[in-house]
């Protein structure tokens, strides 16, 4: 399932570089010459809109922000002298701190996650950034204080659908800082009665190899 959702992606990632792209002009064939490959990397502060609905009343399990890390590979495609696109595919794992009487524990994520935002250059060195993200989970865990507990591995949905919105700023030599919240737009969760969502704001430096 996650293999055909994957396919799916790099459908849409193609159709969309497809529909947005300007004749073979001269000076257009000159700008795609331009296209770079670079790496980047760097933290997450992720939390989760968690919430559960039953027969009575609805209510939001309370969640804190979870620190971790993200990392991949980019590219940027220059479609115009402002406007590029930047499909990126990255490891980032996401969760959320969650407190309950009882007990508390670590709800992690590792995604696989994969950026088809456009990008706009304000200046020589700033630029903001926006579009879909789609997110495929490879892993999940849950830390928990108490031992006898289990988990069960079907309680979320292997596919995840979101907004980025971020700016970034060139340092110099192919080095560039960057920022980035990324909004849930889909419910993760496979169990009837809840609804989750992630949320992501991510800090990171990256740097273009050629």
């Amino acid at each position: 399932m996650k293999i055909k959702q994957f396919i799916i992606t790099l459908l849409i990632i193609g159709s969309t570089a497809s529909s947005i792209a300007q004749p073979m002009t001269p000076d257009y064939a000159e700008s795609l010459s331009k296209v770079s490959f670079g790496v980047k990397g760097g933290f997450n502060f992720s939390t989760q809109d968690f919430n559960f609905q039953t027969t009575e009343e609805s209510f939001d399990l309370g969640t804190a922000s979870l620190t971790s890390i993200h990392f991949g590979v980019f590219a940027d495609i220059p479609l115009s002298e402002k406007f590029g696109l930047r499909p990126e595919v990255l490891y980032s794992k996401e969760g959320a701190k969650i407190n309950l009487i009882i007990t508390d524990f670590k709800q992690k994520f590792d995604f696989i996650k994969v950026p088809v935002l456009f990008r706009y250059g304000i200046s020589g060195k700033l630029s903001v950034h926006a579009g879909p993200q789609f997110g495929f989970l490879v892993n999940e865990e849950l830390d928990v204080d108490i031992d006898d507990i289990e988990i069960i591995e079907s309680a979320y949905k292997s596919f995840e659908l979101s907004a980025a919105i971020g700016a970034e700023f060139e340092i110099s030599n192919g080095f560039f800082l960057g920022a980035r919240y990324n909004i849930g737009l889909s419910d993760m969760s496979d169990t009837e009665g809840a609804s989750l969502k992630n949320n992501n704001f991510q800090g990171y430096l990256g740097v273009t190899l050629f």
